[in-house]
């Protein structure tokens, strides 16, 4: 009974084994895969300064409409 007891947690010793293998094959695919994707070439974008602008007016404005309906 006592040697059952020994394979048997050998057994469970094996798959915790495989599970952790897989978990850390599992991380470093996507940690390999997240770093391709940020060494991809990407297009420039729109200059953000334009839309910085555009949305600080609109802001601007919401905030003179607040401050008048309080008044």
């Amino acid at each position: 009974m006592i040697r059952n007891v020994r394979l048997g947690h050998g057994l469970f010793d094996l798959i915790r084994q495989e599970r952790l293998a897989k978990k850390v094959a599992a991380a470093a695919e996507k940690k390999k895969s997240l770093e391709q994707q940020r060494n991809q070439w990407q297009a420039a974008r729109d200059s953000s300064s334009d839309a910085d602008s555009d949305t600080g007016c609109d802001l601007d404005e919401d905030l003179a409409k607040d401050e008048d309906l309080e008044k």
